[in-house]
């Protein structure tokens, strides 16, 4: 038997309004059983704050951005750089 940790990791890519993805979220936990598989919702940048306080007391749901540019900072337009995403997690 392994002792690896089994997770579960998804999006909704470019989908879903503020207030949509609010409600997605309040209906996985929900949903959600206890189990010892993680739960990752990886949201779009506008959901960050919103999905981090409805999931904040759930044990095995964790919050993740959909994605991250390499460079720190730069001209690239519509990137967002991981010193970026620190900053929203510090308000949280």
């Amino acid at each position: 038997m392994s002792n690896r940790r089994k997770i579960v990791a998804g999006n909704w890519k470019m989908n879903k309004d503020y207030e949509q993805g609010r409600t997605l979220a309040q209906e996985i936990v929900a949903k959600l059983q206890p189990s010892d598989t993680v739960v990752v919702l990886g949201t779009p940048y506008i959901h960050l704050k919103g999905v981090a306080h409805i999931i904040s007391n759930i044990n095995n749901l964790h919050l993740s951005a959909q994605n991250c540019h390499q460079e720190e900072n730069g001209a690239y337009t519509g990137e967002i750089a991981a010193s970026m995403l620190k900053s929203v997690v510090a308000i949280l």
